[in-house]
Order: C-alpha cells, then structure tokens, then sequence
C-alpha cells in the first residue's frame, strides 16, 4: 500500500491511454461518478456510470485499535448456497490501510472464507483504488484484478455465488469469475478496513447494501440504506449486524453524494435522483419540419475518443424512458421505442452489431437475421432508472439492465466488424413521438480502459449538444436538460 497520492486531473470526454490515469479521476470525472442515480441498491448503473447525489447516510467504518479492525457484518437467518450482494463503498485518497468485502460461512472467521475482495490503494497507480482476491484461505496468496474505481468516489461492489464459482463486478464491470476458496453456503457478508496489527486515521466508507439469496437478485434478504438510522449510533445495535461490527457508525458527512458509480442489483433501479441532475434528452418531434429524422444521440469513436474502433468493448449508461409532458402528437401514429444500437462497418441495419429496443415496456434484442426478438420475462416500466450495461466480442453481443448484475446473451452479432458507432434513439424518421429518452453518465471502455466518459454536468440546462458539436452531427434533436434521474 502506498503513501502519497496523485493529484487529480481535469475533466475529460476522450480518455488518453495513460496507465496513470486510466479512470480520469479529476473533477468532473469525479462528478461522473457521484451524480448518477443514487439511492437505489438496486441497479446502480453500470460500468463507471457516475451517481445521483441524494440525501442520506452511511456508514463509516475505522480502524483505530490493535485488538481488532473496522467491520460492518452482516449475519444471514440461514446460510445460502447461492446469491448476490451489492454494496457501495467509499476508499479515501489518504487511506493507507486495505478494505475488504468477504463472504463467509458460519464460523466466520479468515479459515472459512468463499470468497473476499481486497480494494487499496497500492493495488493500481494514480488516484485509483486497484483490487485483489483471494485465491486461498491465506491471507498471502493474492491475484491481482485490472479494474480500479477513482479514489473519494463512491463505487458498487457486486459479488453473486453459488457453492461453486462466484462472480465479482465493478461499478457494473464484470472482472472475472472463480472458483470459490470453500464449497460452503454463504452466512455472513462483512465489510472491512484494516486489520488486527495495524491502525488507520481514516475512514472508509460503506452504504445500500443489498443482499440477495439467488444469483439474479430478485429474492431480497436485506437492502439496507442506513437514511431511517440516527447519525452517530453504533451500527452494531441495527438488526442483523452481528457483534463483531466493530468501530461502525452512522455518518451524515456524504449526505446529498450517496450513489454508485454503477453496478448494482435489481432490475428496477430506485431512488428518487435529484431534480439538478443533468442529462442528454432526446426527442423526436421533428416530422415535416426542417430535419426529418430519428431523436438520436451518436458516438462516433473516431471523432470522439482516442480509439477508431473496438473490437471488444463494453458501454454503460444510466437511462429513461418516459411521456415528456411538453411534447403532444397524435397517440394512434406515434413511435416510441427507444433504441441502443451498436454499429460496425456503417449506420445501416445490415452493419449492426447489436441492437437492443425497448418497446411498450417490453425488451428485445435484434437478432443476425435483422429480425427483433422479444426477451420474455424481462420488462421496464416508464419513468425507471435503468442501469444499462451492453458489452460485445467480435462475433456476438449481451445486454444488462441492472448494471451488469445479470446478462441477456450472448446474441449473435449481424456485422462482425469492430463497433464504430454507438447511437441511442428514439422513434424513426416516419413518425414523432411523445415522449422523452434520457441518457447519463454515459462510459465505453474495452471492458479495461475508459475511452469516452459523459455525465453532462459541465453542460447548461437546455445546451443543443448537436448545435455545440459536442455529439455527431448526425444526431437529431439532443439536448441537455434537468432529470431526476
């Protein structure tokens, strides 16, 4: 672990491959990642989406004695041989000592691990927080992960399991899966700082912790927040913590910066957002006007990042779909699906590389034929907070609407050629429609390093980003405006 600290760049949209800032973590970068959709465990948005600031507590976690470490545990009612926990985590830029987010079984103790992911920030360089897991039950006997999340921001932490392998995600990132170190159902959860021999001065910080007793987070045991808790308690006396919660209390100091920066379980997202929040809006009302065309915001990497193309790559974003209350047309002739679309060689239908459509609140996907499909099972509803998470290889392509918690796919892809061109849509050009797709905290990356990162905030309410040139010209009716996402 290392002493000194990097100071932070500046904000940034196209991300230089620079190993010693690999996540950008400067100011705006920093906005990135704590003012996307906060509050909710559920869906905290994908990928390095940044986070909502919303009112609320959490819980801080220190490590002051020799005897013992900071620890938030949390006891299962019966142990769970599969199942998922989300948690938000905070690891400050002077924090010398190693965070821990470990899954036990029932003796509780370092022997009976199953799995335990150690955040620091000697493990990376810069001003990020670099990850390890254990590979045994030893405490020395470490592999080093490539993902980082930037110092002083809020992260989510996603581990699902079975008593085989589990599965570890990043801020909706997935960074691997591995066999568990014991085959034994899962009995506590515990958060970490330091250990018994050494001490720290800071804090490190833990919230919306969710827990869920099957792999796709739909059976929820716990989802804590700490908001309805009196700052200053003892988070041992809440219900469920075990005793050996130790030097744990209910802080305010991030009240209004609560969020993720993405990740997270549930398909339903949460939280109330704040009504500041700044974010792209696309509508599509233009037919018979002086532009016929789609509601669209485009990336094209080549104008826009430092890559041409990704062979591989991943993009998350936080998204709604929703009646804009200024827009009125006619219902019986209106389009309003929205569309994600991965595009490869062109920006025609034959040269997708994937496309997902999110129609009448249900999902489908676009199949190598051109042809959608409908993912039965799997719905949204208007006004919700999607964390959306799309990740592709050469030959095909998944989607995730709970920040990378669970997967759709893989489907085949139609071009086979590197994407070029992202493109979020509303409508088509034959129609208008009434209501509104918003778009934040937008971040693609090859599935490592950052190559674009958007969450609006530099932007003024009601800025035209096609006007600005701020987004492909070919995009249509894309500005920024207030969402309380």
């Amino acid at each position: 672990m290392k002493l000194t600290k990097i100071a932070a760049a500046t904000k940034f949209t196209a991300v230089a491959l620079s190993a010693a800032l690999m996540f950008g973590c400067g100011s705006s970068s920093s906005s990135s990642n704590d003012n996307n959709n906060g509050g909710d465990t559920g869906g905290d948005g994908g990928g390095n989406g940044g986070t909502t600031p919303v009112p609320g507590n959490s819980v801080a976690l220190t490590d002051t004695s020799t005897d013992n470490a900071g620890k938030l545990m949390y006891t299962l009612g019966s142990a769970q041989e599969e199942g998922s926990v989300s948690v938000k985590v905070r690891y400050s830029a002077e924090e010398v000592e190693t965070a821990y987010v470990t899954l036990h079984a029932d003796t509780v103790t370092s022997a009976d691990q199953i799995a335990s992911i150690k955040m620091d920030s000697g493990f990376s360089s810069g001003s990020n927080i670099g990850f390890k897991r254990a590979t045994s039950a030893s405490s020395s006997e470490d592999e080093a992960l490539t993902q980082t999340f930037p110092e002083d921001t809020w992260a989510t932490i996603t581990i699902s399991w079975d008593q085989t392998n589990y599965t570890l995600s990043v801020n909706g990132t997935e960074a691997g899966t591995w066999p568990v170190i014991n085959a034994n159902a899962v009995s506590a959860v515990e958060m970490k700082i330091g250990n018994n021999s050494n001490t720290t001065t800071h804090t490190f910080y833990v919230d919306d912790l969710a827990i869920y007793s099957d792999k796709a987070a739909t059976m929820e045991v716990i989802n804590e927040n700490f908001d309805t808790q009196t700052v200053g308690n003892e988070a041992v006396n809440i219900d469920g913590f075990t005793e050996k919660t130790n030097e744990a209390v209910i802080s305010d100091k991030y009240n209004g910066t609560e969020g993720s920066t993405g990740g997270g379980n549930g398909d339903t997202g949460g939280g109330t957002g704040n009504a500041d929040n700044l974010a792209a809006q696309i509508l599509d009302t233009n037919i018979g006007g002086t532009k016929e065309d789609t509601g669209e915001l485009r990336i094209k990497l080549a104008d826009q990042t430092h890559v041409t193309e990704l062979a591989a790559g991943q993009i998350s974003a936080t998204i709604q779909i929703q009646p804009d209350a200024d827009t009125t047309v006619d219902e019986s002739s209106s389009k309003n699906d929205a569309l994600i679309s991965l595009y490869s060689s062109g920006t025609s239908s034959a040269n997708l590389h994937g496309d997902i459509i999110f129609s009448g609140n249900k999902i489908k996907y676009r199949d190598d034929s051109g042809a959608q499909q409908t993912i039965d099972g799997l719905s949204y509803t208007d006004g919700q907070a999607i964390k959306f998470v799309a990740k592709w290889t050469e030959n095909d392509y998944s989607f995730s609407i709970d920040g990378g918690t669970t997967f759709k796919g893989p489907f085949a892809s139609r071009d086979l050629t590197p994407v070029t061109v992202i493109t979020f849509k509303l409508g088509n050009s034959s129609t208008m429609s009434s209501y509104e797709f918003n778009v934040d905290d937008i971040i693609i990356s090859d599935g490592t390093t950052e190559a674009y990162n958007e969450n609006f905030e530099a932007f003024t309410e009601g800025y035209d980003l096609v006007a600005g040139g701020d987004i492909d010209q070919n995009s249509a009716e894309a500005t920024v405006q207030k969402v309380a996402l």
